[in-house]
């Protein structure tokens, strides 16, 4: 080809680019950033990141300060039309006020994105999500509350977090990954994920690491494929995952082994009936034939609805229902029993209970939950799962106070309150008998409301 037409064609091929470019961004004016979120988003993003993706840049969720780090987190996104996500979608990332069940919103993401499968990584305090739909990029959230935790901590003992003004967060992407909606960390900082196919991937701490943050998403190719961040590891195959929306990654020793396990809650249409699934993904050497997932029917409660977000704080699981006046609900896996031993067809049944920790909370759609699993859970302790009619309760912070029959209450005015009081009865001692009045006061001096 003469140089003159090679250098005409380029020319052609060019503007025919930046047409569907401008057509794609509303007769605006596209830069060459600009037509690389048409390409892959198939529009033009409202917003752009602001910030840099370079490592020292990376902001860290603060899993360290005391309340903030015991946030039971959602991530929103408000588009809920479709499964594609809206130009103007607007992903929020929401903390759970378990006195009143309502979220508040105290970081919000760059329009035009919408996230899942989201977790803070434990080794690093930085969180993740795969941003869907089309690209299905493993990004990284930014929200920096530089400045803004004393407020966030005073807002959350004073139950106004409601007030509380969301500071703008920030995206990196990190490369392609499978499609996935559920996906978690592990305490060892591996992040889990499923397909809805049945297989059980894994980006190892190392792995997550070593990758390096760009300001805008890999293009998938076309026709697209199951793509891959460097290291991103296929580990079990053929797992019936049912209708689990979102998962956590714990260790328990359950089944009389210490092993860990991917768990999620859900409601299983044939029988109708809420349910816990677990599966394990320790020690597993054939991937083609793993251990078969366990399905543990509920046998005390019947929750309705899908569980949108799973949080895990130090092993201890809660699942929060998507439906109005459903809640949030602990499963207590030490309590499965009659787990088959010798099942039939692709997957074991048992039975377990759960533990209702809030009687009511707000309806949301297309959420993930994500929290600091080695902080300490905001809601109240679980009760004892033996026979006998003990049950704890706890009193800590401003204070918090957890009642012996799983209320909760927060305490706004100054003084010294009755917490605890046990009386009526004698005991022995030195074969003598006493009368018992044994009292325990909680004490606040904080601010007044």
């Amino acid at each position: 080809m003469p140089p003159s037409m090679f250098v005409t064609f380029v020319a052609v091929a060019l503007l025919a680019l930046l047409a569907v470019a401008s057509a794609e961004c509303d007769g605006l004016e596209c830069d060459a950033e600009d037509a690389h979120m048409v390409q892959v988003f198939g529009r033009k993003l409202n917003s752009k990141r602001l910030g840099s993706c370079r490592a020292e840049d990376q902001v860290r969720w603060p899993c360290g300060t005391p309340v903030v780090s015991s946030f039971a987190l959602q991530v929103v996104n408000n588009d809920t039309s479709s499964s594609n996500c809206a130009a103007d979608n607007v992903a929020t990332i929401s903390a759970l006020n378990i006195d009143t069940g309502d979220y508040a919103s105290i970081c919000q993401l760059p329009e035009g994105i919408c996230v899942n499968a989201c977790g803070i990584d434990p080794t690093s305090n930085l969180a993740f999500c795969v941003s869907r739909p089309g690209d299905l990029n493993l990004l990284r959230i930014d929200c920096d509350f530089t400045g803004k935790l004393a407020e966030l901590q005073a807002r959350s003992d004073a139950g106004t977090l409601s007030s509380f003004t969301p500071v703008a967060g920030d995206v990196c992407f990190y490369g392609l990954v499978a499609n996935t909606m559920q996906g978690a960390f592990d305490a060892s900082g591996n992040f889990w994920f499923l397909r809805s196919t049945g297989r059980v991937y894994q980006i190892t701490d190392a792995t997550i690491g070593m990758l390096s943050g760009a300001a805008n998403p890999t293009v998938p190719p076309s026709p697209p494929i199951q793509g891959a961040v460097a290291g991103q590891e296929f580990l079990i195959s053929a797992v019936n995952v049912g209708n689990v929306a979102d998962i956590v990654a714990i260790t328990s020793d359950f089944e009389g082994t210490s092993q860990e396990y991917l768990v999620g809650c859900f409601r299983d249409s044939t029988p109708n009936r809420a349910k816990v699934w677990v599966q394990q993904v320790s020690g597993v050497t054939n991937p083609t034939n793993p251990p078969l997932p366990i399905e543990l029917s509920i046998t005390n409660a019947d929750p309705s609805g899908s569980s949108g977000a799973t949080w895990s704080f130090q092993n201890r699981i809660f699942c929060a229902y998507n439906n109005v006046d459903q809640g949030v609900y602990e499963p207590l896996l030490a309590t499965a029993f009659d787990i088959d031993i010798a099942p039939e067809g692709d997957r074991r049944h048992g039975f377990v209970e759960v533990a209702r920790r809030i009687s009511e909370s707000v309806e949301t759609r297309s959420n993930d939950g994500m929290n600091c699993i080695n902080a300490l859970a905001p809601f109240p302790p679980f009760p004892s799962t033996t026979t006998s009619t003990t049950a704890l309760g706890a009193g800590e912070g401003d204070p918090h106070i957890h009642t012996l029959d799983g209320r909760h209450y927060l305490l706004l005015s100054q003084g010294s309150f009755s917490f605890w009081r046990y009386s009526g009865v004698d005991a022995e001692l030195q074969s003598k008998k006493a009368p018992v009045d044994f009292e325990v006061f909680a004490h606040y001096s904080g601010h007044s409301s």
